[in-house]
Parts: C-alpha cells; sequence; structure tokens
C-alpha cells in the first residue's frame, strides 16, 4: 500500500491521467463483454406462433386506467393513463393530470405516431422520439415469428424469447407456469437498455409496470386503477 501511495506521490499528472483512463477503459470492456443472457438455453421448441407474442393489452378492447408517473432526469409529472385499443392494433394513449388537464394525447400503431397533444416540457423530439419507442413495446404486438428464437432460463421456470430487429434485440420473459408476460427488455443480443418489470395479474391484465432505461434517467410506472374483468 504504501509503495502504491508512493508511485502516485511521484507521479507526474500525465501519468496519472492516463493510468486512469486506462483503468476506467478496462472496466467498460470487461462490462460490454459480459453477456448477461448467458443463463439462456435455446430449447427445440420448432415454431413460435404471434399469439405467443401478444402485447400486454392484446384482447382486450375495454380502456385501461393507470395511476402513472413519467421522471426524466429533474423533470417528473404525475397523472392518469388511458390505454384504449382500437382497430388493427392501434391504440389511442391519453395521459391527464388527476385534476384533468391533458399532458399528452397520442395515436399510436405500427407505422404511425400522431402527436395530438403534448406539453411543452415533454414536447421535445428526443423525448418524444423514447415515448413512441416505450408505449409501442408495451403495446404493439407487431413483430413476425420468423426472427423469433426461443430460450429457457435456467434460472426460474421461464421461457424468453429472442426477437431480432433492424436495431437490436427485444427479449420476452413469461412465466410458465401462468403463461404471463413477465419482461420485456430492449437492447443487444448481450445486454439490456431498457427493461419493462410487470407483475400483479388480475383478469389476465398487469397491475403494475414498471420501466426504466439503464443508460439515461427516464422512468414509467404505471399501476393499474381499474381491476374488474376487462
Amino acid at each position: 500500500m504504501r509503495k502504491i501511495l508512493w508511485a502516485y506521490a511521484n507521479a507526474s499528472l500525465r501519468d496519472i491521467l492516463y493510468f486512469a483512463i486506462l483503468h476506467f477503459a478496462v472496466l467498460y470492456l470487461c462490462s460490454s463483454c459480459t453477456n448477461h443472457y448467458q443463463h439462456l438455453q435455446p430449447t427445440d421448441q420448432p415454431v413460435v406462433v404471434k399469439e405467443q407474442l401478444t402485447s400486454i393489452f392484446y384482447g382486450h378492447e375495454k380502456a385501461q386506467v393507470f395511476d402513472t408517473g413519467i421522471r426524466f432526469r429533474d423533470y417528473y409529472v404525475s397523472g392518469l393513463l388511458v390505454v384504449k385499443a382500437e382497430e388493427n392494433e392501434r391504440y389511442r394513449i391519453v395521459m391527464t393530470s388527476k385534476l384533468g388537464s391533458k399532458i399528452f394525447d397520442f395515436n399510436l400503431g405500427k407505422e404511425h405516431f400522431v402527436v395530438n397533444f403534448c406539453i411543452d416540457q415533454l414536447d421535445r423530439k428526443l423525448v418524444l422520439n423514447i415515448l413512441k419507442k416505450d408505449l409501442r413495446l408495451l403495446t404493439n404486438s407487431y413483430l413476425q415469428p420468423e426472427n423469433v428464437t426461443a430460450f429457457t432460463d435456467t434460472l426460474a421456470d421461464n421461457t424468453v424469447y429472442r426477437i431480432k430487429t433492424k436495431k437490436g434485440y427485444r427479449h420476452f420473459k413469461y412465466d410458465n407456469s401462468s403463461g404471463h408476460l413477465m419482461k420485456i427488455e430492449r437492447g443487444s443480443k448481450r445486454k439490456a437498455k431498457t427493461v419493462v418489470d410487470i407483475g400483479s395479474y388480475q383478469n389476465d391484465l398487469p397491475d403494475k409496470i414498471e420501466l426504466r432505461h439503464l443508460q439515461i434517467k427516464l422512468e414509467l410506472m404505471l399501476k393499474r386503477l381499474n381491476t374488474g374483468p376487462g
């Protein structure tokens, strides 16, 4: 320990910066090389039908209402989020304050995203693009079975479907005993960038959904209010 302290005390500023950069570079490479899905084992499941990859809201015509919070960096907004399924896998998604003031109003589909209204604090291209991707991840069952590989999670009684997309991979984790979708992860083949935790199912709909980005300070927290039959 004394030798290390002596070395730092007698090193030049450039040497210290060099070793600091080298240290962080090694840590970054180690982190990048880590495979967070190494516990997944391919299954011999020959066919994955599209119905196995439906969205959380698939097949429920009744509008779903969630007590919702959105945190983006130092900004936080809360209110009620209404998700209404329409024809051809389209959705109307509206968020209002608990006093009734509209926060945003979107029409979302496989190929389109229409901003009917959005408050100034969220009406930024970066934020809207992230919200579009996040809401599409939660609502759309647009993935094609030919792009899907099935895995067994060796750490739990789950089946995981890996879907290859144009810009990366999606991992959908289903509980084998209930058949419910428990987690969605978006990122690369080795690690996630966005994680969605889904749970507390009632009438085949989750009462709790938490979406968080691992590389930026953005979280979306939903707790369902209408727990009656869908």
